[in-house]
Order: C-alpha cells, then structure tokens, then sequence
C-alpha cells in the first residue's frame, strides 16, 4: 500500500485543519492510498501517532497542505526527500511569515534545483512570485483549499462575528503573534494597547447593531474568556472539534471578523462577508473573489476586506451588505475544483495515487 504523509496543523486553529480537508478533498486519493500527517502545531510532540522519524521512513510522496507557515518544523522532510528521492507537491500554500529564515531559503533552493517538487499549487500572488523567485517552474494560483471543504446543508441563519484577541496573556505565543502582527501593521508594539481598545469598541458595536440570531465565534480556546466578557457569554461558540466550527459557519448569513478561515466557509455557504484585517494576508481573500468573478458577476459585492490598521473605518458605511447566490457559489467551486483536480493529475508521479 502507497502512503502520503501531509504536513499539516491541527488541535491549533480550525483554519488548518479546514485547510487540509480541502487538500484532500482536491486530491481524491485511491482506495490504496493512505494518509500519515505530521501535525506540526506548536506544542504538538513528534511522538505516537505523531512520531515523524517513524512515520517519514513510510513516505513514499509528501503533501503540504497549505497554510503559511509549512516550512517551519517541517525541515526535517524536505531533506528526507532530498537524499531519498522522494516527490512533493505544495498545495494551497501562502510565504507570507512562512520562511524565517537563510536556512529555510537554502532548503528551497536545493528543492528546486532538483525538480523533485512536481506542483506548487499557491493561494496568493506573493506565494506565487516568491517560489517563482526560489527556481520553482511549475507554480500554479489556485483558490485557498478551504474553498473545497464539502459544504453542508442547512436552513438555519446566523449573523456572525469573529472577534480576535490580542490580549492572552504574555506567556502564550499567541500574544508574541499579535505584537508582532501590530508591529508589522503600525511599526511599533507601543500601539498594540491603543489597536486593542478601539478594535474591542468597534466589534461590541457592531454586535451590538447585529440583529438576532446572533454568535460570536473564536478559533481559540484561549480567547474564550475574553470573549464572554465582551459580549456575553451566551453568544459565545468554540469547539475543539474544527466540524462543529464548520457546522456553524454554514449557517452563515452575515460574517465579519477577523479570521480569514470564518470569511471562507460562510462564504461558501453564501454569506455576505466582511474580513477586518490588519496585514497583507488578507490578499488571500482578495485573490480567491478575483478567481470567482470569473464566474460569478458582482461576487466582489459580497466579499470584502476591511484593513483595520489605521483605524479609520465606520460601521457599516464602508461595509458590503449584498448576499450572494449559494447556489451560483457551489457550482463556481465545483468548476473551479474539476479544473484544479485536472492540473494535479497531469503530475506523472502524483497521478498514480490519485482516482
């Protein structure tokens, strides 16, 4: 039996693991094909299940699936695959925070040089125009793979707000990430108090304006308490289980927030979608409504980013407020999936596991 082992994150964010779905989703692996993951989330052990010296020996083709950062704790693959010959494909994935440093550069460097990458499939024009710049020939700017997540089926409607906390305690690494997230945005983490204030203000007054039924959703276990504080308990979801997540952003009517995988797949369930963000990232979003206005007429009418950085925003005169057609976004991913699915099983080698 051939075994993919697929770089990926979960028990983190249900970004990654919404992400991975997709990927495989894309893929559509032979019944004699099986998975092996590395989950290379921060605090997750390379043991048991997780053992990668163990696993990688299995390897006979390794995946990443998406997200940005799939380099870090992931290099000890690349060179198994060096010295042993072994292919890759990088499916969905973004640089943007991604390659830290010369060490990482080098290592893509000698990938390249090799060929033994057959497809680096992109979500962003960044992604795209930095691997290009590494010696990648054969670079592709696809949809993000949480786009081919199997949407469900629900008449249940939901406005919902994915608030973001920036304030976890100066221990947890999540704090480090927004620092240097505000850093990056304003150039100096002496403003991240003054950012937190007012973005706390504005998302209670958006709720506040939001009609019933209504939710707050978090994609972290650690923003939970905050979150009951600012908006009441009772309107606070979480779930360890990234399908529970899902489950609640199908039923979607409304989202704004600030996570780029709630935009996602309220989107796909034919929400209305306001992404507040702080960074460039966010070009994900931007390039997966330009790949859909290929479809749909006005799709950018419902799907929009909000850049929060200079603060200089109004509740909702500069918001979209326009519902898309659910239907017309399932057969728009569905073409999009058939002509993605086409590009991968035009790989000589990665066609052999796929159906």
């Amino acid at each position: 039996m051939k075994t993919i082992l697929i770089s990926t994150s979960s028990l983190w964010n249900c970004g990654d693991d919404f992400i991975r779905n997709g990927v495989l989703n894309l893929l559509n692996l032979k019944s004699d094909v099986r998975t092996i993951w590395w989950n290379r989330a921060n605090g997750v052990r390379s043991a048991f299940a997780n053992d990668l010296k163990l696993n990688v020996k299995h390897c006979d083709y390794f995946v990443v699936a998406g997200t940005p950062a799939w380099i870090n704790r992931t290099e000890y693959i690349y060179r198994y695959c060096l010295k042993n010959r072994v292919p890759i494909a990088l499916i969905g994935v973004g640089s943007r925070g991604g390659i830290w440093n010369f060490r990482q550069k080098n290592l893509l460097r000698k990938l390249a040089k090799l060929d033994l990458v057959e497809i680096c499939m992109v979500r962003d024009e960044f992604a795209f125009e930095t691997l290009k710049g590494y010696g990648f020939g054969d670079v592709t700017l696809i949809l993000d793979p949480a786009f081919f997540v199997t949407p469900l089926a629900t008449s249940d409607s939901v406005n919902i707000l994915g608030w973001r906390d920036y304030t976890v305690p100066e221990k947890m690494k999540l704090r480090d990430y927004a620092k240097r997230t505000v850093e990056r945005a304003r150039g100096n983490h002496r403003e991240l108090r003054t950012f937190v204030k007012w973005y706390d203000r504005f998302m209670q007054d958006v709720f506040h304006q939001f009609p019933s039924p209504k939710l707050v959703l978090v994609h972290d276990n650690r923003e939970m308490k905050r979150a009951e504080e600012l908006f009441g308990e009772e309107y606070v979801f979480y779930s360890t289980d990234y399908r529970e997540i899902f489950k609640i952003y199908s039923a979607a009517k409304t989202y704004i927030g600030s996570r780029i995988h709630g935009a996602i797949p309220s989107v796909v369930h034919g929400a209305c979608v306001n992404l507040l963000y702080l960074t460039d990232k966010a070009h994900v979003f931007e390039n997966s409504a330009e790949i859909l206005s290929k479809y749909i007429v006005g799709i950018k009418n419902s799907m929009k980013v909000v850049y929060i950085k200079n603060r200089n925003i109004s509740f909702p005169q500069d918001f979209v407020d326009t519902t898309p057609d659910r239907n017309a976004i399932r057969l728009a991913l569905e073409k999009e999936k058939v002509n993605t699915q086409k590009i991968l099983k035009q790989r000589r080698v990665l066609s052999t596991f796929l159906k």
